[in-house]
């Protein structure tokens, strides 16, 4: 455990907050009251989140797809990109589809982020 311990602290301290988010979660499936990685859990969250708004701008805006339908096969998604990309439907804004898909908010996020830097969607109007 003490392992774990400096190798999350390394890693915040590097801001590597997807790679602290993994080992704080991996810590508290063991041991859930583990105060440094509720701690490390909270903070990467809340850092991963802003980063991936960032990168998307508002959750009012509305992202339609950018892509063929007949394209789509050739995409190489996961099973969760390919449930959200079918959320997309040109009227619900980022916030209503993460809320639709009842997937985690920060994963939910990046994925949303991925498909934008793909060019599988792009924001419309909010």
């Amino acid at each position: 455990m003490r392992r774990d311990e400096a190798r999350l602290n390394d890693l915040l301290r590097l801001d590597d907050f997807s790679g602290a988010l993994e080992l704080a979660d991996r810590i508290l499936k063991v041991d859930p009251a583990h105060a440094l990685a509720q701690k490390a859990r909270l903070r990467s969250r809340e850092v991963l989140e802003q980063m991936h708004l960032s990168k998307l701008g508002s959750v009012k805006g509305v992202p339609r797809v950018l892509v063929p339908p007949d394209q789509m096969i050739w995409l190489d998604l996961d099973h969760r990109a390919g449930f959200i990309l079918a959320q997309v439907d040109g009227h619900s804004s980022y916030d209503e589809i993460i809320e639709l898909t009842g997937l985690d908010r920060v994963e939910a996020l990046r994925i949303l982020v991925l498909l934008v830097q793909k060019g599988i969607i792009g924001a419309g109007a909010a």
